[in-house]
């Protein structure tokens, strides 16, 4: 290891500690971007200065207070990880990559990094938004087998659970749907949870067919 990136891990450190408060303000703000300008500085060639950045820029997206000012984070993030796709592929900078483009609705990207992902791991957020990929060109079995696969690794994910649910109720397969979606609102009911289990039920009403729930 350099001079230069011990130095690196350092400033690394102390960065770290400042993201690990709950809440940031202004000035810690000052002193993140500080570190990660001094990180990059003294060792420009590692992905983890790049990583660091991208924290930073997720703290800021996830407190942000409009979503103009989201998505604008969101650029600013994509922006800063591509800058490292020079330095070779990185499976966690593809992982953050396939998320930021998917919450921009930018789905050939998402899934072009996704896919990447997959080839090397059976990631869960991979799969996931591979089966959101295909819910936004209505591929709905396709999707349908992401989910199912996403959930083997974390079967009380209420969202893919959800998820599963929206794109089996998509197929006709209302009982299947409902059986998904309830056990989606067993875990943390949302607003998306809902509003399937109202329109199956609605459904399954209109078409008659028996059900429970």
């Amino acid at each position: 290891m350099t001079r230069e990136n011990i130095i690196s891990e350092r400033i690394r450190s102390l960065a770290a500690k400042v993201l690990d408060k709950p809440q940031l303000d202004a000035s810690d703000y000052q002193k993140l971007t500080v570190y990660v300008n001094a990180t990059i500085a003294k060792d420009p060639w590692n992905v983890k200065n790049v990583l660091l950045a991208a924290d930073i820029y997720q703290r800021q997206i996830d407190s942000s207070r409009s979503p103009k000012e989201r998505t604008a984070r969101i650029v600013s993030a994509v922006e800063v990880l591509q800058t490292a796709l020079h330095l070779g592929k990185n499976i966690e900078i593809s992982k953050r990559l396939a998320a930021l483009y998917a919450e921009l609705r930018k789905y050939d990207l998402a899934e072009q990094y996704s896919d990447e992902v997959l080839a090397n791991d059976k990631d869960l957020a991979a799969l996931g938004i591979k089966g959101d990929c295909c819910v936004a060109r209505r591929d709905f079995p396709v999707a349908l087998g992401y989910y199912t696969e996403a959930l083997k690794y974390e079967p009380a994910n209420n969202e893919l659970l959800a998820k599963k649910a929206y794109c089996l109720l998509q197929t006709g397969k209302y009982n299947e749907a409902l059986e998904a979606v309830n056990a989606s609102l067993k875990y943390t009911p949302t607003d998306f949870a809902k509003r399937i289990k109202k329109e199956i039920t609605n459904l399954l009403r209109k078409n008659k067919i028996a059900f429970e729930g």
